[in-house]
């Protein structure tokens, strides 16, 4: 009876918002009268939005009015009511697509709304094993090729659209783990994805390149890469397996004294895995340690403050400020088990989010050197909230300021000591490197001279026209048309094909009088 009662409010209040955006702004109703009237004969997929929005007017009435809720019943109501295609409509893919969009205008780059098969994905990933090819990936800026790929006009790209090949955004692989399948074949870090298994990735994201690589175990997946060191694109075929993510990708004793350390990934099981390794070289002697954060992308922030105790003796490692503004530290829980040895930070442009959080408690904590390239610069934290439909939401909830109180998002952070490695430093720094710049820079620049003398030549031969060409002259000195032309059905007065059969043996009569029945039936 309850429910019963709270169902009937939710209507009435459907109508009254609707009725109040008719008097306003003149909408037609009629529909969503029709609907309130058969509210107990409502499709199944619209009573579930239905329930869903209710709900959500009930938990979120502070951050928006019932009327912003009643606008999208409202759109739901119409859909029902007078889409062409209603019969075909999915109630999962409107539901999603709802809160895909609400997400997306939020004009956040790190907030998401994660359909289920991505939310497992995703909670395989904060657990640390997952079935894929193995290997970290990046959206960014990067060395793309200026024309189509064969695999992306396969695809569906248009070869022609300057838009589509001037893109610059690509989906850069940073790191590849060694355990896994795609080290098996060959893949190498800075090769941009550009197809997959039949989706182009140029200009697109990591989780539009994660959503096709994962899979179920043991199934095969075509990756075409361009790899700007051979200026040149490579395809495997890639055996989906169970990866174990790497967190420990490296650990060795550079010197009899310097212990070399190379954490791949953040995720629940690398604090432990560091600590380890800390604790096998300390065994071997080290008196000193270089641990590698380069192109670390981050990961739970729980596990950056539990690294970050491996070397932080005291003090506070982290300030996090949520929505409301109150700011929380988190001081060091070592125990008195840091590891007090020289220490230095080794960072890039790719180190990011729990990588700076480590990166920037070390420096401001005066426990060891960051050298390398400034870093990334996400600063940001996000929560991962699992739906009741086991879908997922990534959403920005706070960020988080260094020891020092600095914020690190869009500007990173910048090492103690710096070490670019563009190319016109290494140049500089090694007479070799610069022997090699000048090589390439003379094939590049033969490439773009041969490349633009192509274009000139294309722009100078219409070969489509020039085959028509040949067609019509052959025609007309023929003066019969082409083979093509002759297998073209007839066509009767209402433009249906004709079908004529020399079986027929009523004779011309029987086929005149067939030919006018047709005739007669298509016109009724």
């Amino acid at each position: 009876m309850v429910n019963e009662r709270k169902t009937r409010r939710i209507f009435n209040f459907s109508l009254g918002i609707a009725l109040a955006l008719a008097f306003l702004f003149g909408f037609q109703v009629h529909g969503v009268f029709k609907l309130l009237e058969n509210q107990d004969k409502l499709p199944v997929w619209l009573s579930r939005a239905s329930s869903v929005f209710s709900y959500g007017l009930q938990a979120n009435a502070e951050g928006f009015s019932e009327a912003d809720l009643g606008v999208l019943k409202e759109v739901l109501a119409l859909i029902s009511e007078t889409y062409l295609h209603r019969d075909d409509i999915n109630a999962e893919d409107v539901i999603h697509g709802a809160a895909s969009g609400a997400v997306a205008s939020l004009g956040d780059r790190y907030s998401r709304f994660v359909p289920p098969p991505d939310q497992q994905v995703l909670t395989e990933e904060i657990e640390g094993a997952y079935a894929g090819v193995g290997i970290s990936i990046i959206d960014r800026p990067g060395v793309l090729p200026p024309y189509a790929l064969p695999c992306e006009i396969a695809n569906g790209a248009d070869e022609y659209n300057i838009n589509f090949v001037s893109q610059t955004t690509g989906v850069i692989v940073v790191q590849v783990f060694e355990t896994g399948p795609a080290f098996e074949v060959g893949i190498q870090p800075n090769d941009v994805i550009l197809c997959v298994e039949g989706t182009n990735l140029r200009g697109g994201t990591a989780d539009d390149a994660v959503a096709v690589l994962k899979g179920p175990e043991n199934t095969d997946v075509n990756i075409t890469l361009w790899r700007p060191s051979i200026q040149d694109s490579v395809t495997f075929d890639v055996t989906r397996k169970i990866v174990q993510v790497p967190t420990v990708g490296a650990k060795e004793m550079l010197t009899g004294e310097i212990g070399y350390i190379r954490l791949d990934s953040f995720n629940n099981v690398s604090p432990a895995d560091v600590r380890t390794a800390v604790n096998d070289l300390l065994f071997q002697g080290m008196k000193g340690l270089i641990f590698d954060l380069r192109n670390n992308t981050g990961g739970p922030m729980t596990a950056a403050q539990q690294i970050a105790d491996v070397f932080i003796s005291d003090g506070v490692m982290v300030y996090y400020e949520d929505t409301t503004g109150h700011i929380e530290a988190f001081p060091s829980n070592d125990g008195g088990g840091a590891l007090n040895l020289p220490l230095i930070l080794l960072v890039n442009g790719n180190s990011a989010s729990a990588s700076e959080i480590v990166a920037g408690a070390v420096r401001d904590t005066h426990t060891g050197l960051l050298l390398g390239e400034t870093t990334f610069g996400k600063g940001v934290v996000q929560n991962v909230y699992t739906l009741q439909d086991r879908s997922g939401l990534v959403l920005t909830t706070g960020r988080y300021l260094t020891p020092g109180h600095h914020e690190i998002t869009s500007e990173g952070l910048t090492p103690d000591i710096e070490y670019p490695l563009d190319p016109e430093s290494l140049r500089v720094q090694d007479p070799a490197i610069g022997d090699f710049m000048d090589r390439l820079d003379g094939l590049n620049l033969e490439y773009t001279q041969l490349r633009e003398e192509m274009y000139t030549y294309l722009q100078d031969h219409d070969y489509q026209r020039d085959a028509a060409e040949d067609v019509m002259t052959d025609w007309i000195d023929t003066g019969e048309p082409p083979a093509e032309f002759a297998e073209q059905p007839a066509l009767d007065s209402t433009g249906k094909s004709v079908v004529e059969s020399d079986n027929v043996s009523a004779g011309e009569g029987a086929n005149e009088s067939a030919v006018e029945g047709a005739s007669e039936s298509n016109g009724e």
